[in-house]
């Protein structure tokens, strides 16, 4: 909530339409009351928001680290820097990465803070790389670059090719053809790779269409990638297969929202559509899943529990044919991972060579007769030292 003169220092006045990503509610005359929904969304008010103090910040990560270690979670992958307080995030995940490091961890800037800060609009992926390990001893990297073509299926500001179930019509992508061509090229001339969140097919569509164009600029061994991927067709993953773009699908989502999806936002038939995991698998796409956390809880046997499943919380399946077996979910959030993130060779596995990261379970997770849900973590070992033990460190 913004009062008049908050408005006005983020520039917004009370006759304006609502943003891409967001919107604003009006009262019986059509003016902003000030109510902003997705506030964080509109770079303008993230650049005059308080900001919170570094130390703060290194603080909040690691009473973090301590919650993904419970879970079972050795690496976190594409942490997003400065998506919402900007500079002063990226100060504090230094601090954080300055203290001992008990989980590996990539950090993945997002385009608009580094567009925002003159200091960062040359600063190449390999300086923020060696930044962050020399930083972490080597525990932390840089993990590409982060856009967002389209807003969020809840909020109905997803770009989708036809409207929601219930008549919204559904917006435009939030970046255009050019100026996403434009960026895509300039960062990887930067050496980085490309991340971007894309919900509706229109949205993904015009980033495939803009991997694909720029590819000749592609100066990074990672692949680029697209996340989420609610309404992703067949012939899209045919084409991500084609040019090595990797995936990774928010199937927690079928849990958490799928009943909206089926009865407000997608409609029945396509919410059955919905992260065609198994149609990814069979096509030879690289991909992982993600628990989008906090949108989520961090778990990764949930997550595995959740993509064979395809159940709704009312107990509605979406896509029996999408389900995946317990082998390919625990292969999606452990070497498909890896592969996706450019270490197949020595991470996400077990062997001679690779880094000692691994969890001890109390069951066999792929046990049919046991439930993900209720498999317990017993130590979570990174870089051969045992950082969780459960009863010991149940309350660090």
């Amino acid at each position: 909530m913004l009062n008049t003169v908050a408005l006005a220092r983020v520039g917004i006045e009370l006759t304006d339409v609502d943003p891409p990503q967001a919107f604003y509610t009006r009262d019986a005359d059509g003016r902003l009351t000030g109510h902003i929904c997705d506030f964080y969304s509109i770079p303008s008010t993230k650049r005059q928001s308080p900001q919170l103090e570094p130390e703060y910040i290194a603080a909040c990560l690691n009473e973090g680290v301590a919650t993904y270690l419970r879970a079972g979670v050795t690496e976190l992958s594409e942490l997003n820097v400065g998506g919402l307080y900007g500079k002063s995030e990226v100060e504090g995940v230094c601090q954080f990465l300055a203290t001992p490091q008990r989980i590996r961890s990539r950090w993945t800037l997002q385009a608009d803070t580094l567009n925002a800060y003159p200091e960062y609009r040359t600063t190449t992926h390999n300086a923020w790389a060696i930044r962050f390990r020399q930083h972490s001893n080597g525990m932390a990297t840089a993990n590409g670059v982060k856009f967002f073509a389209d807003g969020t299926m809840g909020l109905r500001t997803a770009a989708l090719s036809s409207a929601y179930a219930d008549g919204s019509q559904a917006p435009d992508p939030v970046i255009t053809a050019d100026e996403m061509y434009h960026q895509f090229v300039d960062f990887q001339q930067r050496g980085y790779h490309l991340i971007t969140h894309a919900i509706g097919d229109v949205a993904i569509q015009r980033t495939l269409d803009a991997y694909i164009a720029t590819a000749p600029y592609r100066n990074s061994t990672c692949r680029h990638r697209i996340e989420h991927l609610h309404t992703v067709t067949h012939e899209q993953l045919q084409l991500m297969a084609q040019h090595d773009v990797g995936v990774s699908f928010f199937t927690n989502q079928i849990a958490a929202t799928g009943e909206r999806l089926r009865t407000e936002l997608l409609g029945t038939v396509r919410a059955q559509q919905v992260f065609p995991t198994e149609t990814a698998r069979v096509l030879g796409v690289c991909y992982t899943l993600h628990a989008d956390t906090p949108v989520t809880p961090i778990a990764p046997l949930h997550l595995m529990h959740h993509a064979c499943e395809r159940r709704t919380s009312a107990g509605v399946q979406l896509g029996a044919a999408e389900c995946l077996s317990r082998y390919a979910a625990l292969a999606a959030v452990t070497c498909d991972a890896a592969a996706l993130n450019g270490v197949a060779s020595n991470q996400g596995v077990i062997r001679p060579g690779a880094v000692a990261d691994f969890v001890c379970l109390t069951e066999n997770p792929l046990d049919e007769g046991v439930s993900l849900m209720d498999i317990e973590v017993l130590r979570t070992i990174v870089s051969g030292k045992v950082m969780y033990e459960r009863g010991k460190d149940d309350n660090a």
